[in-house]
């Protein structure tokens, strides 16, 4: 990880890790921004696209549904994927 990426994930705060039913996320910086989340058998779980003004956006999804386990958060900003973050559901 380079210093640029490094400054790029701190535009991602998780609230709460592990999590439960809801996961929380928060969006720090402005820029075009697209949020992945796979299992750790390479599923997609979950993708939505923020705009550029979604800035300090909170964001709450329902993982109500998912099984108990590890999951990667994979962000996309301005069209750069950026390093993964390890989430854990309990």
């Amino acid at each position: 990880m380079d210093t640029q990426d490094f400054l790029f994930t701190k535009r991602i705060s998780v609230l709460g890790n592990p999590f439960t039913e809801n996961l929380n996320l928060k969006l720090n910086e402005p820029g075009d921004t697209v949020l992945r989340i796979y299992s750790i058998d390479g599923r997609e779980v979950f993708t939505k696209s923020y705009a550029a003004n979604d800035v300090s956006q909170n964001i709450n999804i329902d993982s109500s549904s998912w099984q108990q386990g590890i999951y990667l958060l994979v962000p996309e900003v301005e069209g750069r994927k950026l390093n993964a973050i390890k989430l854990a559901k309990k």
